[in-house]
């Protein structure tokens, strides 16, 4: 197993970062942290640094592999940092990173076979089962969350990091909020800064999901042979 510990304030891409790291093989997170590099930077297999250049130019002694997450390349240009960009941090561009700091081709555990979860309600001890391919999208709410189904609303007290997690090995549903995870089987249109579902639901794309979420579609898309 590989340690992992992630060094930031950025919550959005820390959330990311611990998605990712639980649902690929070998990787586990052994620490996160806001700041002190000394501590985590001499015990850990995997350095995640996530928009701090002033410490990351102090890690030359690491004696794991660094990965920054920052939009200033420039200054990073030093053997064994791996540099990528928060506004293209996809699952894929964190296996990638992986592959080229360590040399490891680590691979997502496996997807589960299930095809509905359970969720509890305000009521003790009542459960109601959501089926996937019912979900038009989750909604993130203070303390819980919104999922608006084909046929009904209902409302959880659970993060949506947690529903993220849950849905993560479902290549259907992809996060393009922070606020909103969507089902990629109801998008009728995306346009810009908004996707539109099949219920009329228009759904904003967060700047740092914009790239991830538009190559995802890329790679769904048909693209027109060039004429000759």
């Amino acid at each position: 197993m590989l340690s992992c510990t992630i060094l930031g304030t950025n919550t959005d891409i820390i959330q990311q970062i611990k998605v990712y790291i639980d649902n690929t093989q070998r990787l586990y997170l052994r620490k996160q942290m806001a700041e002190n590099l000394s501590v985590p930077s001499s015990q850990s297999d995997i350095l995640f640094i996530i928009n701090k250049p002033a410490i990351a130019k102090d890690i030359f002694d690491c004696r794991g592999a660094v990965i920054i997450i920052t939009n200033e390349k420039e200054i990073f240009a030093q053997p064994g940092f791996v540099i990528v960009s928060p506004l293209s941090l996809t699952y894929q561009s964190f296996l990638d990173a992986i592959l080229k700091a360590t040399g490891l081709h680590l691979l997502p555990i496996l997807p589960r076979q299930e095809n509905s979860f359970f969720i509890q309600t305000g009521q003790t001890n009542k459960r109601i089962k959501i089926y996937l391919h019912d979900i038009y999208y989750i909604k993130a709410l203070s303390n819980y969350v919104e999922i608006q189904c084909t046929k009904a609303k209902y409302i959880t007290y659970v993060s949506i990091t947690a529903i993220h997690r849950q849905l993560f090995s479902y290549n259907k549903f992809i996060r393009i909020h922070r606020s909103y995870i969507i089902n990629t089987d109801y998008i009728i249109k995306a346009d810009g800064g908004h996707v539109l579902l099949e219920n009329s639901t228009e759904i904003p794309i967060g700047i740092s999901y914009k790239e991830g979420f538009y190559k995802f579609l890329d790679l769904h898309t048909l693209k027109p042979k060039h004429a000759v």
